[in-house]
């Protein structure tokens, strides 16, 4: 769980954005205020999840070089376009 908080926080407004748009199918009067609690929701998961990571991080730990074994919690490298040698890897170092 640790290791995907940074994917979470990089998706999660995407996800509220991708659910703003379905706001308008509704056939109810009051929409602005839909769209304001889907910020709402978002932010607060986003300010969580932030305060969560901040508070459980150790600085004196660093990201992998050169394909190591993760040496911190917070790191994601997942191949993803193997052809290319892309990868998505993202991580915190302090």
């Amino acid at each position: 769980m640790k290791s995907y908080i940074l994917t979470l926080l990089i998706f999660l407004p995407l996800l509220a954005s991708l659910m703003m748009l379905f706001v308008p199918l509704l056939k109810e009067q009051k929409n602005n205020s839909l769209y304001r609690w889907i910020a709402l929701i978002a932010s607060g998961i986003q300010l969580f999840l932030v305060s969560w990571l901040y508070m459980n991080f150790d600085p004196t730990l660093s990201l992998p070089q050169n394909n190591i074994t993760n040496q911190t919690d917070y790191v994601v490298q997942i191949p993803w376009i193997q052809s290319f040698n892309i990868e998505y890897f993202i991580g915190v170092d302090g």
